[in-house]
């Protein structure tokens, strides 16, 4: 995708954010159920979460399901929670020592009480971890967001965890070059990437490129 020859040293970004999109499409293409395209979704995300932590990356976003997307098809919508269950009770069931996750929702009552229970039980015992911190953003929607200003604290994102530092850089599969209201505020300086494959088919070497093109970058924060 990029070619490496005359590039700068590799500059590996703090947080990197993305949207994962491309899920349904992976499945048509396949002449498969849209079920299966969440399922090798589920996958890809666990390989974005190993190469971050390979390459030593600190802050990880994934817009996983915003606050749109229960518009969806019933049968569509309840595929995607079962995959989300399967990849918390895999992060739960692992010996976590490297990985602190976190869960930001504006609409946390749409998501079913017991996936509530296991983010909330995954989050509280992994909190103390540092190597990685993982910010899964699911029903979430940046204009909810906004409605919740704090103004007496000047806090413009309510559900965003403190800690949490703007993403350098923003990548988003399949083709589509929009932020679909996603955390706007948070990506005022960021670098963002757009890429066409689809995020079932995306493995490290994808990543990697996605670096190549970051560290040819000149960010300037309006200088």
């Amino acid at each position: 995708m990029f070619s490496c020859l005359g590039a700068n040293p590799m500059d590996y970004p703090r947080h990197i954010a993305v949207v994962p999109d491309g899920n349904r499409r992976h499945a048509r293409r396949a002449l498969q159920s849209t079920a299966s395209g969440y399922a090798y979704s589920r996958k890809a995300l666990q390989t974005l979460v190993d190469w971050c932590l390979a390459k030593n990356i600190k802050e990880l976003s994934i817009f996983a399901w915003s606050s749109e997307n229960w518009s969806r098809p019933a049968d569509e919508v309840e595929s995607a929670m079962q995959q989300f269950e399967k990849a918390l009770d895999k992060w739960s069931s692992d010996d976590q020592n490297d990985i602190a996750f976190h869960f930001v929702s504006t609409s946390p009552h749409k998501l079913n009480s017991t996936l509530r229970l296991k983010m909330h039980t995954l989050s509280t015992t992994t909190r103390e971890n540092t190597k990685l911190k993982c910010y899964i953003y699911a029903s979430y929607g940046f204009a909810e967001d906004v409605e919740r200003v704090k103004i007496g604290n000047f806090r413009v994102s309510s559900a965003v965890p403190d800690h949490a530092t703007d993403p350098d850089v923003l990548i988003r599969t399949s083709g589509e070059r929009r932020l679909s209201n996603f955390c706007l505020w948070h990506l005022r300086y960021t670098e963002l990437i757009f890429i066409p494959t689809l995020f079932p088919d995306c493995d490290a070497e994808v990543w990697d490129d996605c670096m190549v093109e970051y560290s040819s970058r000149q960010r300037r924060y309006g200088q």
